[in-house]
């Protein structure tokens, strides 16, 4: 071997080794081990923000999201709300922007939403942003079957619809909030939702009259931004 092409192969060598070695592979093996359990961790950390009338958002660090996740589980819902609030808050021209692209005709109703939001008049901005997440049927081709507000024997019926476009079981997780029976989509008797829950059939159908507050807003942006979000990744 000529010193040059020694020189070439050295490198390729020492790398080969390097993996190989004892550390390196039980590095490589808790990495995968923490790559399994991850679609669970992110599940159960959606159900709890959805638990708590929240949703993900495109900007959300999967840290912060395991985060607010605990800090709603540790009994700090007044905190962990108005962190969100925060984060909601920052990302409000951003989501509209993403909105208005997604649903272009619908633009006129994401701007008189917002406006209503950022004006504090949120009995007025709240059943928009509600409302305005019926676009999935628009866009996903979801039949009376899959509708995304609708359930069958307590469980929403778009699971059925996750069921059928999943590809894997981090797919699965990041949909969740889609398959699980968060307060979102329970109905008007159920006794099973949390006090101070934002109930989309309560508010339309007006049997809810405390839902009209900054915390309720910022919740019904998120629920519109993540249903924004699954539209645009085509899921």
């Amino acid at each position: 071997m000529t010193d040059f092409s020694g020189s070439l192969i050295r490198p390729v060598v020492d790398a080969v080794d390097f993996v190989r070695s004892q550390e390196v592979q039980q590095l490589l093996k808790r990495a995968y081990e923490a790559f399994q359990r991850l679609p669970a961790a992110l599940r159960d950390a959606l159900t709890t923000i959805g638990m708590n009338g929240w949703y993900s958002d495109d900007e959300m660090a999967m840290p912060d999201l395991l985060e607010f996740a605990r800090r709603f589980e540790a009994g700090e819902e007044e905190k962990t709300n108005d962190a969100l609030c925060r984060q909601f808050e920052a990302r409000g021209e951003a989501i509209l922007a993403e909105l208005v692209s997604i649903a272009p005709e619908r633009a006129p109703y994401f701007r008189a939403a917002f406006e209503a939001h950022r004006d504090g008049k949120y009995a007025l901005s709240i059943p928009v942003f509600l409302a305005q997440a019926d676009m999935w049927q628009q866009f996903t081709n979801a039949n009376k079957d899959t509708r995304l507000y609708s359930r069958k024997k307590g469980q929403p019926k778009t699971g059925k619809w996750v069921a059928s476009i999943k590809r894997d079981d981090l797919d699965e997780a990041l949909l969740y909030p889609l398959v699980a029976p968060l307060p979102i989509s329970a109905s008007d008797d159920d006794n099973k939702v949390p006090n101070g829950a934002l109930v989309r059939h309560r508010v339309l159908h007006g049997t809810d009259l405390k839902y009209a507050t900054a915390l309720n807003s910022y919740r019904a942006l998120s629920h519109l931004s993540y249903v924004g979000s699954v539209i645009r990744d085509g899921r």
